[in-house]
């Protein structure tokens, strides 16, 4: 906050007024479709248009947050020491996070996570003078959205997972990989629902934050009218059974021991107190009871044991600078248990940011967590100038919610649905042929809910205690905070509890004109407009760089799938429509290569044309900043295929293999499919140059299996590549190995 001496408290007039009016309205409906789509918004890649909508629109709710902080000076928070303000420790921490991105060996996918870290907890700090004035709408979108949440979650039983079984029976190309088929399998066949969150675990993360708060909403609410107490309860009920049917025993868990542990702490009663803790040990004692949910605790936990011995032994490797942010996805294979499951997150949010950050970084996450407890935990007395809670709830919602905010929040719906295709692919196996009706319905609905959501009373300050701790108890399991879903709905649930620890702010002293306004000085504003202006056109640029490397990658993968169906096509796996489809996706593959690039295009064969064209693309892309191994990871995957296609076309391929070498010196995926290149071509070399590949063959073989000493494959075909050089003192210690480890590793890494 500036000094006293660089603000104005001269009143404003009426143009500065009616400007802070209108800020604020927009402000109002970020607080309401924010909180409300951030649950919804996922499709898989950071690169898809509906991610990198919701970026956007980040960077909007930032800019009109700093614009209206810089017109306008608000009531300050208490005088607070550094350590204890949470947003000390998150900005080290996400000073850490751009060291550890700059060091990673994964660029591209780090430094997403952390800029996905900066917006996200940039939006609610910007909001915050807003978010003390109205948190009645941050409470709606964060009702709307649970809502929306459910709605899809019965649309998945519904629809969605029967089109998935007929789509999985009739695509032969869904069930070539033994492990995406299990995938498949196991998706179809279980109980346990995902939502738009993709993972069942990372869903429970974002339900045990809400059902502290509906919860709470529904006991304050026993004595409101009948349509409010039962709209509470109904919702209250409606998210709990959610949470059970994610089968997240961890989630559970957590929802569990936070709930006892805020009832131990807020009850003085010893006799509460020990009636807690005997109904927990109670519960716990059923439950594992049962052999069923024995058994599965145990496999859990011991997936996750072996995970957390791995990111141990990383740590001890570089215990104060870390790996570099996603070390442990790239290091994992090399110290993995021969018995361990394949995973690229440890499962532990503080052990991950130990093996990418170092020691330092998870001290500054656990003290970050420590500080946010800390500051939703209800303190003596308020603010000056703060209204009491029950006026604050007496406000009519129409003023709250006026026509004007709730126009804003359709409109931004609309755009994040039809516009950034949010949703549209939920609602792509839906019944009819106009999967926009739909759409067209889901947002007349939640927006109906959201304007009833602002008559249900405020969650007390501990609800969001409780909602924070079940999650951080829950990450000490599992990865959710690398899902941007779970980090943007804990900051707006943090913020809710920060304001009714303060106790909010009159929701009209901006807007009323007998009520003066102190407005920032001409340097204030300048600074916070300047700092939006910059935010917004800093995310534009990322996004516009952003979606031309999706579309590069998009291209890939069509053009990946296609020569993974006629793979299929040639060993007669397809039917002949679908050999016929795959033929005419093929020649509209090429004929988009041709008209781009006709010269390059028309000098080699169609397969050996479009294969070449979009890998050397999608490799040039690669090598840009940030480098991104997803572009890398489809082009070695079509280079596979074409070899498989065309196996005496295969040399083609090599100076891209090798540049890839060059460029990604210690990455597994490039030193196996080089290795694999080069036994290959052993095979077929005349006498001449066939030692010269089996050689080296053999030394990416014996690199690959040095970053992945547990995977069998590997290690059969360094075996394959030193009996063509002659080396039969590594065959032999090689098949020793097999033969020791065969019993021990997991039935992953038996095949390939």
């Amino acid at each position: 906050m500036p000094p006293i001496s660089a603000i104005s408290a001269i009143p404003s007039d009426e143009n500065a007024r009616r400007l802070i009016g209108r800020l604020e309205v927009v402000a109002s409906v970020w607080l309401v479709a924010l909180p409300m789509l951030r649950p919804l918004v996922w499709s898989g890649q950071p690169t898809d248009v509906p991610n990198l909508m919701w970026l956007v629109l980040l960077a909007a709710a930032t800019t009109t947050g700093l614009l209206l902080r810089g017109l306008q000076v608000t009531a300050t928070d208490p005088v607070m020491v550094w350590w204890r303000r949470p947003a000390v420790w998150g900005a080290v921490f996400l000073l850490m996070a751009m060291i550890g991105s700059w060091a990673s060996s994964l660029p591209a996918a780090a430094w997403t996570l952390t800029c996905g870290w900066a917006l996200h907890l940039a939006a609610p700090w910007a909001l915050w003078p807003v978010i003390q004035r109205r948190p009645n709408l941050l409470v709606a979108g964060l009702v709307a959205g649970l809502t929306g949440e459910m709605m899809l979650m019965i649309g998945q039983v519904w629809f969605e997972r029967p089109y998935l079984a007929e789509q999985f029976s009739s695509d032969p190309s869904l069930s070539v990989e033994q492990r995406i088929a299990d995938q498949y399998s196991v998706r179809i066949s279980s109980w346990r629902l995902e939502g738009t969150f993709l993972l069942a675990n990372t869903l429970a993360s974002y339900l045990v934050m809400v059902v502290p708060l509906v919860v709470a909403m529904a006991w304050k609410s026993r004595h409101s009218t009948v349509t409010k107490r039962w709209l509470a309860i109904a919702l209250a009920l409606a998210a709990v059974v959610a949470l059970i049917m994610t089968g997240s025993k961890a989630g559970l868990l957590a929802m569990l021991v936070a709930s006892a542990i805020t009832g131990v702490v807020v009850l003085r009663s010893w006799r509460w107190r020990m009636g807690i803790a005997a109904a927990v040990s109670l519960s716990l004692a059923i439950i594992l009871a049962i052999p069923a949910t024995r058994t599965s605790l145990a496999a859990s936990a011991g997936v996750r044991l072996d995970y957390w011995r791995a990111g141990v032994e990383l740590v001890s490797e570089r215990p104060f600078s870390g790996h570099g942010l996603e070390g442990f996805a790239v290091n994992f294979p090399r110290v993995k248990p021969p018995a361990g499951e394949e995973t690229v997150l440890a499962h532990q949010e503080t052990l991950q940011t130990a093996v990418d950050l170092g020691l330092p970084a998870m001290v500054v996450v656990l003290g970050w967590w420590v500080m946010l407890l800390w500051s939703l935990w209800p303190q003596q007395g308020s603010p000056p100038k703060n209204r009491s809670l029950e006026e604050v709830e007496e406000v009519p919602a129409t003023q709250i919610m006026s026509r004007a905010i709730m126009i804003g929040v359709v409109t931004v719906l609309s755009f994040a649905v039809f516009v950034g295709g949010s949703l549209m692919a939920n609602m792509a196996s839906y019944p009819g042929v106009m999967p926009i009706v739909w759409s067209a319905l889901f947002i007349v609905f939640i927006a109906m809910v959201a304007k009833c959501a602002v008559y249900l009373p405020l969650p007390p300050a501990l609800a969001s205690w409780c909602a924070v701790l079940a999650c951080q108890l829950h990450v000490q399991a599992d990865f959710s905070l690398h899902s941007m879903q779970i980090v943007g709905m804990l900051t707006w649930v943090v913020c809710l509890g920060q304001v009714m620890v303060r106790t909010p702010i009159s929701m009209h002293f901006s807007m009323q004109s007998g009520d003066p306004l102190i407005i920032g000085s001409a340097r204030r504003q300048a600074l916070f407009a300047g700092a939006g202006m910059l935010l917004l056109a800093a995310v534009t640029t990322g996004i516009i760089a952003s979606s031309w490397r999706g579309e590069i990658l998009d291209r890939a993968r069509q053009t990946e799938s296609i020569m993974s169906r006629m793979r299929l096509a040639q060993s007669g796996r397809l039917s002949d429509a679908q050999r016929e489809q795959t033929l005419k996706a093929f020649d509209h593959a090429v004929g988009r290569v041709v008209a781009e690039d006709g010269r390059a295009a028309l000098a080699a064969e169609p397969l050996e044309s479009l294969a070449v064209t979009i890998i050397t693309r999608a490799v040039t892309e690669s090598r840009r900043f940030p480098a991104d191994h997803d572009l890398v990871y489809v082009a070695v995957a079509i280079s596979e295929h074409f070899q498989a296609l065309e196996p005496k076309r295969s040399a083609v391929m090599t100076p891209i293999l090798e540049s890839l070498m060059a460029d990604w010196p210690s990455d597994l995926l490039v030193t196996k499919v080089l290795s694999e290149h080069y036994l290959r071509r052993a095979r077929v070399a005349d006498e001449a140059h066939k030692l010269i590949f089996a050689r080296q063959a053999q030394a990416m073989a014996q690199r690959s299996v040095a970053l992945y000493p547990t995977h069998l494959p590997l290690r059969q075909t360094l075996i394959a590549a030193a009996e063509m050089t002659g080396d039969f003192a590594t065959v032999k210690a090689e098949r020793q190995e097999i033969e020791r480890l065969k019993p021990l590793v997991h039935v992953d890494n038996r095949q390939r």
